[in-house]
């Protein structure tokens, strides 16, 4: 089977402008903005071997404050997020940190998701804000502190599904069913 999928966002019309943060890497930007949508990751800068998920998660946490910052925009744009952990054992712990940081009333539409992530890495986010203050956002009710059942701007809507009824002897393929 692959070993590797790829997702990729593209602007469909050439003369549409794409702004591109500072590289930290070849072939990389600390943000990319295109049609008053911010695309960016965070991981935890500066982490050290002894550093737990949840100390993890803050320097991601606030590597995610400065890009959002260098796009100009912040964490109350937020629009969804996607959160990789290196166990989903570990999502109760970075949660906490997530919830304490989210501010209130801007709820995400944010999924957790188990990967095999860079050696000493325990977590990465990967983020879509809104660029411009003067966007209207639209947050669904919410399911949990620091999250939202959906989020709509642009004329787009962000939503992510849990399989309802799941069971634990359920398997991958019942799971997406429910």
């Amino acid at each position: 089977g692959d070993l590797v999928e790829m997702k990729v966002t593209a602007a469909a019309n050439p003369k549409v402008a794409i702004v591109r943060g500072p590289a930290p890497g070849p072939g990389r930007s600390a943000f990319v903005s295109c049609n008053n949508l911010v695309w960016t990751v965070a991981f935890p800068a500066g982490k050290t071997p002894e550093d737990s998920i949840a100390e993890q998660t803050r320097k991601a946490l606030k590597a995610l404050d400065d890009r959002l910052a260098q796009a100009g925009t912040d964490k109350s744009r937020m629009l969804e997020a996607t959160v990789f952990v290196k166990e989903m054992s570990m999502k109760e712990e970075m949660d906490s940190v997530w919830r304490e940081w989210v501010p209130e009333g801007c709820g995400v539409s944010r999924a957790c998701v188990a990967a095999d992530l860079a050696p000493g890495d325990l977590v990465e986010m990967k983020v879509t804000a809104a660029a411009n203050p003067k966007v209207a956002i639209v947050r669904g009710p919410a399911p949990g502190p620091g999250r939202s059942a959906f989020v709509s701007c642009n004329n787009l809507v962000w939503t992510v599904a849990f399989p309802a009824g799941k069971t634990p002897e359920d398997s991958v393929a019942e799971q997406t069913r429910k």
